[in-house]
């Protein structure tokens, strides 16, 4: 029996029996996890109240609007502030292969912390470096 359910958000869940799993498997006929994930670029949170405009002009600034860097990202952003241990629990949870933090002390020498959640790797940069790190390499020609 295959069921159809609607979650409270409206996403369709598809209810198989392990049989029904198990063929479709077999036959390449079911999505991997992977491409069930939403597929998002980046997460950004900040600490505090007072760097959520920061952390919203860094997301526009993302997602090509206004300066035309990286045009297509997709661009999350927490609308609160968020503890680091809840926005990478967030970043995990919609798939977000890059989080950008904003700290009051970073953020008071220019920089925001970046990390891949691939591998586990941080690094402060500016701003604009960010940008860049996010630029295509052929729009860099």
């Amino acid at each position: 029996m295959l069921t159809l359910i609607l979650t409270p958000t409206l996403t369709p869940t598809l209810t198989l029996t392990p049989i029904q799993t198990l063929t479709l498997t077999r036959k390449g006929l079911l999505p991997s996890p992977e491409e069930l994930r939403p597929a998002v670029d980046a997460y950004i949170f900040a600490f505090e109240e007072d760097l959520m405009d920061a952390a919203a002009s860094i997301a526009a600034g993302l997602r090509g609007m206004g300066s035309g860097v990286a045009e297509g990202l997709k661009v999350d952003m927490a609308l609160e502030p968020k503890k680091p241990k809840k926005g990478f629990k967030d970043a995990d949870r919609i798939g977000a292969r890059y989080v950008i933090m904003l700290a009051g002390d970073e953020w008071e020498q220019g920089l925001v912390r970046i990390k891949d959640m691939l591998t586990g790797e941080q690094e402060d940069l500016t701003v604009e470096q960010i940008k860049a790190k996010f630029t295509p390499v052929e729009a860099e020609a």
